[in-house]
């Protein structure tokens, strides 16, 4: 019976003593989750030092009644419409201007595909954009407009996407794409 009862003992010494090293190494694990939290804090705080550093802002160093949030921004406020308008409704763009913009001829390659559809079969903003191009503005010879008018005219001559797409092969953009890009602004 002493047997019995000196491996019992053992036995228990041995469960609790798992018990204790299993609850030791329980915490610390949850020790370090803690020390990883507070570095992770400390590093969040050191980087947002370091960006009001980089912006210029923050801090409230020389600026008292900036911490206290006295010096906040406003909307302006206008008397006239006229001040509320945008200037940038003032310039509208020339061919000039898109050919500057458009390098590999992406515009030029949509306006060649869009002339190449049949007519029947044309969205109205694609409708659109031929009519700006076949409508005279009065303000005489136009380079920049008449290569846009050329691309037109090999569409609807040649009747083939295919063409566009040969003649304007610097353009990585499908005519859906463009399009999904004018509709969005438009």
């Amino acid at each position: 019976m002493n047997f019995w009862v000196r491996s019992g003992v053992i036995t228990f010494l041995i469960l609790i003593l798992s018990g204790v090293v299993k609850a030791h190494l329980h915490f610390i694990r949850l020790a370090l989750l803690a020390a990883m939290g507070l570095i992770g804090l400390y590093l969040i705080h050191k980087l947002a030092q370091d960006w009001n550093k980089i912006r210029g802002g923050g801090g409230g160093g020389g600026r008292p009644g900036r911490v206290l949030g006295l010096f906040k921004r406003s909307a302006p406020e206008y008397t006239e419409l006229d001040q509320m308008v945008d200037d940038s409704f003032d310039h509208l763009p020339t061919f000039e201007s898109i050919l500057s913009q458009d390098p590999m001829g992406c515009a030029r390659r949509l306006v060649c595909q869009i002339a190449a559809k049949p007519t029947k079969d044309l969205q109205p903003d694609e409708k659109q954009i031929l009519s700006v191009l076949s409508a005279e503005d009065g303000f005489g010879p136009d380079p920049a407009r008449d290569q846009f008018k050329a691309a037109a005219a090999l569409g609807r001559k040649k009747r083939s996407e295919f063409v566009c797409l040969k003649t304007f092969r610097k353009c990585h953009f499908t005519a859906n794409q463009m399009l999904k890009l004018v509709r969005l602004f438009s």
